[in-house]
């Protein structure tokens, strides 16, 4: 194990030879900033353009899913729903039918 003193020491060469690498080399300050932003910043512009799209699919599903449901009767005013006549003795017709239960995977 190093001592303090021999510690110290290495760590000022490394110092040193690093500044000398800077210093004969000056362009590799721009060429390391930008080896380690171009990435960070297409993960940035990857993560946020996959929570677009996750998104746009959850509309799509669940206008798939009403798409499947088809329309409903929202009062009892005899309208007319599913392109049937109006009949006045039975309400809620939708409820009889047996319908596959929609699956978000």
């Amino acid at each position: 194990m190093l001592t303090p003193e021999e510690l110290h020491a290495e760590m000022k060469e490394y110092n040193e030879f690093q500044m000398k690498l800077v210093q004969e080399n000056p362009w590799l300050i721009p060429a390391s900033i930008a080896l380690t932003t171009i990435p960070m910043a297409i993960c940035v512009h990857g993560f946020w353009k996959n929570r677009q799209l996750s998104k746009m699919l959850k509309i799509e599903r669940e206008k798939t899913k009403q798409l499947v449901l088809g329309p409903t009767v929202t009062d009892k005013n005899d309208k007319v729903c599913c392109n049937k006549k109006p009949n006045k003795f039975v309400l809620g017709h939708h409820e009889s039918k047996n319908y596959r239960p929609f699956k978000f995977h």
